[in-house]
């Protein structure tokens, strides 16, 4: 039986729904938790030796923080080489809490991709 819709009618509600899963799982896949944040995200080299992922955990909210996954694309220079992930644990409410990585490979930059707290 054919529809009464139009084609493009039919196609633009298609779009909207593809739209409107992308928003939700943009929301969801943000860069910050809403009771924490990463600050002062530096990637260092010294010298000769392994490079060295830096920053702080701040914990924005009034209950403690368990334990908070950063999860960081490394980059040589535009082109994403891999993501790794550092654990943050205990992070009393209101403090923050430094981190330090040390990577086997030498990246050209870092950017904060995923912080999931528990």
């Amino acid at each position: 039986m054919p529809s009464s819709t139009p084609p493009l009618v039919s196609v633009s509600r298609s779009i909207l729904c593809l739209l409107a899963g992308l928003l939700v799982l943009a929301g969801c896949g943000g860069s910050s938790s809403a009771d924490a944040e990463v600050h002062d995200l530096r990637l260092r080299v010294e010298g000769q030796g392994l490079p060295v992922l830096t920053g702080y955990v701040v914990n924005t909210s009034e209950r403690p923080i368990s334990s908070a996954d950063v999860f960081v694309t490394l980059y040589n220079d535009e082109r994403p080489m891999e993501d790794v992930q550092v654990l943050v644990q205990r992070i009393p409410p209101g403090d923050s809490v430094r981190f330090e990585k040390y990577l086997d490979i030498r990246p050209t930059r870092a950017r904060l991709k995923l912080l999931s707290t528990n």
